[in-house]
């Protein structure tokens, strides 16, 4: 499992946007987003490096 804080995320629409960028690479990918804290947690098969990039992309 990946955990990390995402900087810049303070509303649903910043969520939204990283639970869609990661579904693309991972359609199987458990996320959970808490906005409050802008902690991002996501369960993948994907190394985790690409779910960094992926998320750091769009925030």
């Amino acid at each position: 499992m990946i955990s990390m804080k995402v900087h810049g995320m303070h509303c649903g629409g910043c969520a939204g946007k990283v639970k869609r960028a990661v579904n693309e690479l991972d359609k199987s990918a458990h996320i959970q987003i808490d906005v409050k804290s802008g902690q991002v947690e996501v369960q993948s098969t994907h190394p985790a490096e690409e779910i960094v990039k992926i998320i750091n992309a769009c925030c």
